[in-house]
């Protein structure tokens, strides 16, 4: 084997590292799932498309949304996430802890590859809550959140803006 023909695998090699070390990372752990009921601004159930075919309840990741009694932003969140999945199929990816308390799964929801959970956020029906060890997409919901305020969206908007954190407001509800 001479030099130059060396040479040139050792190039290619590096340029295809490149290449893998540049693409867009593939999302881990993803099921389809088709939306069975909305129970809140973030909170579903939906229907595992898989062979299990097990109805699971689910908690939106990195999202906090108006309690339903928090008139009319909890209303609105529900409405709106109504608007953006009832009764479609989706994809639902897992992060680090994928149940919470309550035995909901803990997930981002992903709807024409778009994420469903930056989108509430963006449109300002939610506010963006980052809960360690889930935190892949914090820094996009930091944005959007950003964002959304910036523009006076939903929650944000001066007229009418959100007072009371939603977890301050189940906290001392009667």
């Amino acid at each position: 084997m001479d030099f130059q023909h060396l040479r040139k695998s050792w190039v290619s090699w590096i340029g295809l590292l490149f290449l893998v070390g540049c693409s867009v990372p593939v999302r881990s752990e993803q099921v389809q799932v088709r939306v069975e009921r909305v129970i809140s601004g973030n909170t579903l159930e939906v229907r595992d498309l898989s062979a299990s075919g097990a109805v699971k309840r689910v908690r939106l990741i990195g999202i906090e949304a108006p309690d339903l009694q928090q008139n009319p932003w909890g209303n609105a969140a529900k409405q709106q996430l109504k608007r953006l999945i009832e009764g479609q199929t989706l994809l639902l990816e897992w992060d680090i802890e994928k149940e919470d308390g309550y035995d909901r799964q803990l997930a981002y929801l992903w709807r024409d590859g778009k994420l469903v959970n930056e989108e509430l956020i963006a449109g300002g029906y939610v506010l963006a809550q980052m809960r360690s060890p889930n935190l892949k997409y914090d820094r996009r919901f930091t944005q959007a959140q950003e964002q959304a305020r910036i523009m006076g969206e939903g929650i944000w908007d001066s007229q009418t803006p959100l007072r009371v954190h939603p977890s301050d407001f189940r906290q001392n509800r009667p």
